[in-house]
């Protein structure tokens, strides 16, 4: 018997024509709040029996788009359904216009909130805990840090001498360790970069650092060092990846293969799957580009039996460590580095 689904059970952003019939609406039995509901959610059409031509009694009348008899004409039905999911994705952009409106309204509150605290806020962390908190909430950002800048006396330099790493917030790990320390304003650090070009540093692919004209590695080597201290495995293995792909983007395979190799050993024993699956795509491109082919091909096939396990697809970009690499090779295969695996 088929069984009226509940408003809850249903994707507010897919547009939803339900086609209700006389089975479907004994299913709900007396509960009339739960047909309201879904009417909120979804544009309702009724089918009453042959030759009903009216919506009969025991139908809710105010809460139908449409209603045809089941012995209508194929081409008035196909008109009316028509009709009901273009209302359907009417509803739907209502919806999202509602929800945009009420994001809008919330940003202004909480700008408003930190505009009162700057004003009357007098202890400097505080303000900076107001300030950082509410620019991760309207960016939707799990982590968020503060650099304060540190200027040279007037009769030196004018310019910043310095970034002083402040503050920092993570909901992933809020346990972590801080300690102030220091970087320079320059092209040596993400926040030194930023700082010196007065532009936003948007990363949208860490695997193709080669790119981006700053070094990373201090950053990533206390990654490390931090993820130890907290028994964080799956975040030392993506800084030790992270560390690996730099080495190998400045020209030290070596070095890369070794980072990568600790990275694999600590993605396995812990049960990293996805992981795993990026750093042997991070090998087998090491590895073909220091002639180790056969090498290279198994760790590709590893790779792949990650990806056909848990269904993830890595970046199009991740084999791209290799500048002018070219991401497609022959049809029906990619390439990794001279590597085409089917």
């Amino acid at each position: 018997m088929p069984v009226l689904p509940t408003a809850a059970s249903l994707d507010p952003e897919r547009p939803t024509v339900l086609v209700l019939d006389r089975a479907l609406l004994q299913s709900a039995g007396s509960d009339s709040r739960r047909i309201e509901e879904l009417a909120r959610a979804a544009v309702l059409v009724g089918i009453g029996d042959a030759s009903e031509h009216e919506p009969p009694a025991d139908f809710p009348v105010e809460l139908l788009t449409g209603y045809l008899p089941s012995d209508a004409a194929v081409g008035a039905t196909m008109a009316m359904l028509r009709g009901a999911l273009r209302h359907a994705a009417t509803q739907v952009g209502e919806r999202r216009a509602v929800a945009a409106e009420e994001q809008r309204h919330r940003e202004l509150t909480e700008l408003s909130s930190v505009g009162v605290a700057l004003s009357t806020e007098r202890d400097l962390t505080t303000l900076l805990q107001i300030i950082l908190s509410q620019a991760r909430r309207l960016t939707t950002s799990d982590a968020g840090s503060v650099y304060l800048v540190e200027r040279r006396a007037p009769s030196v330099d004018q310019g910043p001498a310095a970034l002083r790493f402040k503050l920092a917030q993570n909901d992933t790990l809020p346990s972590l360790p801080f300690s102030e320390f220091t970087v320079p304003v320059d092209h040596t650090s993400l926040a030194g970069y930023a700082a010196a070009t007065g532009e936003p540093l948007v990363i949208g692919d860490v695997y193709r650092l080669r790119a981006i004209p700053y070094r990373a590695t201090e950053q990533y080597a206390r990654a490390v060092r931090l993820s130890i201290g907290t028994g964080s495995r799956i975040h030392e293995a993506e800084a030790r990846l992270a560390l690996a792909v730099n080495d190998f983007a400045g020209g030290q395979p070596s070095s890369a293969r070794d980072r990568a190799g600790v990275a694999l050993d600590i993605a396995r024993k812990s049960g990293l799957r996805i992981v795993e699956c990026q750093i042997l795509h991070l090998l087998a491109v090491v590895d073909d580009a220091a002639g180790r082919g056969a090498q290279a091909a198994e760790r590709c096939a590893r790779a792949r039996a990650i990806e056909a396990e848990t269904g993830y697809r890595p970046p199009p970009q991740l084999p791209m460590l290799i500048d002018g690499a070219d991401s497609t090779g022959p049809a029906g295969t990619e390439r990794h580095a001279g590597i085409s695996v089917p």
